[in-house]
């Protein structure tokens, strides 16, 4: 089931920058316009690849594809290319990229799994939440290590995001910040 207003909105996205791009890079510097066009290109190919999936494939695979990042996330750190002062590329048949851009995506399905499956009754319940928090803090310490603290700081924000709206206590990471200052 196709959801064309999605369709529309990022094809009009797509189309505003692409004019944007052509109006800033006329004359000389039209190969970064056709550059951006292949990238469209290639994005809208992957998004119609993932929606022929169900969302179950997604959900049952989760932790798989979690697993798969975090072994990109090293793949990156240490024979990853190196580009702009820091190691985080890899370069797939002439294509480079970043893994911690995929790792995102990857870390919200993981959490969604994880708090769709366990849910929180009573206080000693929290004991597992260190499970999902050390799901986070895997790829947060590699990202940062790589050194991305944008990408690190937008994957820490989407999981306290996750957590909040599963409905995690605000006074619980208050403590878990006075623990790790210490």
């Amino acid at each position: 089931q196709i959801n064309w207003f999605f369709i529309f909105a990022i094809s009009f996205l797509c189309f505003v920058g692409l004019v944007m791009i052509y109006s800033a890079t006329i004359g000389d510097q039209s190969h970064i316009f056709l550059s951006h066009v292949y990238k469209i290109i290639f994005g809208f190919i992957i998004m119609i690849f993932i929606s022929l999936f169900d969302i179950d494939f997604w959900k049952k695979n989760a932790y798989l594809l979690y697993f798969l990042g975090i072994i990109l996330l090293f793949w990156a750190s240490f024979y990853g290319y190196v580009g702009k002062g820091a190691r985080r590329w890899i370069n797939i048949f002439g294509f480079n990229f970043q893994p911690s851009e995929i790792m995102k995506i990857f870390i919200i399905l993981s959490l969604a799994k994880f708090f769709d499956e366990k849910k929180i009754q009573e206080p000693r319940d929290y004991l597992f939440i260190f499970v999902p928090i050390i799901l986070v803090v895997i790829p947060f310490s590699l990202i940062l290590s790589q050194p991305d603290l944008g990408t690190a700081m937008l994957i820490l924000f989407v999981s306290i995001v996750i957590f909040f709206i599963f409905g995690i206590n605000w006074k619980f990471f208050g403590v878990l910040g006075v623990f790790s200052l210490i």
